[in-house]
Order: C-alpha cells, then sequence, then structure tokens
C-alpha cells in the first residue's frame, strides 16, 4: 500500500510540474492501472496514465485536446508518447472543432503547443476533405496540418494523390508542391503545384496534362470522335 501510494503521489507531481510549465499537455483525468515500475532515468516510461484526455489552450481558448487510451512519460526527456488515440479535436477561435484526427500514436513535447501523430492517420475537416496518410503534424501558430508523406485526400468535387502537402486552416488551402494526381468525374489532371481552394473549389496546378475519359471528352468536343 505504501509503494502504490508513492506511484500515485508520483503522477500528482509530474502532471503538477506540466500543469506549471505552460499549461500544455496536461492529463484531465485517468484511471490508474498496476503501477508502472520505476526504471533509470533515460531507460524508459517513469509514469504511465491510464485513459487520459491532453488539453491545449491558447490564453481562455482551448486550442485542442486529445482523448487517449494511455500515456507515458519519460524522465527528463520532456518528451510525451500516447498509444491508442481515440480522437484529436483541432478547434477554431469559434469554439467550433474544425478537424478531427484519428490515428495510432501521438507525441509531443511539455511547455509545447505543437503535436504529431502516427500510424493510419486520417483527418477529417468541417470543410468536407478527408485526408488519409501515415504521418501527421500540427503546427499551432500557423494554422497548419503538415503531411510530409505520401498522401490521398477528397474533398466534395474532386480526390488526388501526392507526397508532401500542408492543409493551411487560416487559409482553407491545400498546398502541394511535388506532382499531384487529381481525378475529377471520369478525368485525371496530372501537375505539379498545387494550391487548392477549399471554400470555392478552385484550384491552380502547373505543368498540366489532363487525361479524359474518352466518353467525356466525345460529349465535351460535340459527339465527335475522338483520335
Amino acid at each position: 500500500m505504501k509503494q502504490l501510494g508513492k506511484y500515485r503521489k508520483l503522477v500528482g507531481i509530474v502532471l503538477g510540474a506540466l500543469a506549471a510549465g505552460a499549461g500544455v499537455w496536461l492529463a484531465v483525468y485517468y484511471r490508474s492501472g498496476p503501477p508502472a515500475p520505476e526504471t533509470a532515468p533515460g531507460t524508459g516510461p517513469l509514469v504511465s496514465i491510464q485513459r487520459p484526455v491532453l488539453r491545449h489552450n491558447e490564453g481562455d481558448r482551448l486550442a485542442w485536446q486529445i482523448r487517449l487510451k494511455q500515456i507515458q512519460i519519460t524522465q527528463g526527456s520532456g518528451v510525451l508518447s500516447a498509444q491508442g488515440i481515440q480522437e484529436a479535436l483541432i478547434y477554431g477561435s469559434s469554439g467550433q472543432p474544425l478537424v478531427r484526427v484519428t490515428a495510432q500514436k501521438v507525441t509531443g513535447r511539455a511547455g509545447g503547443s505543437d503535436f504529431s501523430v502516427t500510424g493510419k492517420v486520417t483527418v477529417v475537416s468541417y470543410q468536407g476533405v478527408v485526408i488519409s496518410t501515415d504521418t501527421v503534424q500540427w503546427n499551432q501558430s500557423q494554422g497548419q496540418i503538415v503531411c510530409p508523406s505520401t498522401i490521398t485526400a477528397r474533398s466534395r468535387e474532386a480526390m488526388f494523390s501526392t507526397t508532401g502537402m500542408t492543409y493551411d486552416l487560416k487559409g482553407s488551402t491545400l498546398l502541394a508542391p511535388n506532382q499531384v494526381n487529381l481525378y475529377s468525374g471520369q478525368n485525371k489532371i496530372i501537375g505539379k503545384g498545387l494550391n487548392y481552394n477549399l471554400t470555392t473549389g478552385n484550384f491552380a496546378l502547373d505543368s498540366i496534362q489532363i487525361i479524359f475519359n474518352a466518353q467525356e471528352a466525345q460529349q465535351m468536343l460535340g459527339g465527335k470522335a475522338t483520335p
């Protein structure tokens, strides 16, 4: 019983330190399982907290929150990692959620406002875009979701795939500097340097190649046969 009390006290001390540091990555509640064994500095998790909710505020506004199954805090590193994300919600200035993220793992740093998620990541936006990838980084100060690896995305009007994309929530745009395969209806457009405005549905793309569906192309040409 004394040992159990020791670890419960340790959890309280660590969470209190995080809250005092910057008010981010704060576990609001938890259900503690068996106490995690204490390890040498830098060799493993110091504490393990079950089913926490992490929150970050910008002033008095809730900026994001993440519901988890478990979080591990490693002594001395300031890095927090958690497995089993139930959901991460990113909020706008109005207090309404703008983006919902699911993934297998989240990492961040105590005192920081950014986080990264990895493993079967799905991003669903209020603007009607769904992004599937394996790594996403949230940049709080710039209001951007950065997808550094291969992604597929679909909006109300189109679907596309590329490698490396930024979703700018402030500008309501998808930016992809590399080659993009964009599909609209039965047509395929290949280009580079995508700038896609999610509010208007307009997009700009450089070095364009267009591959038309033969039937649609014939209709567009007034019934004339295509070469």
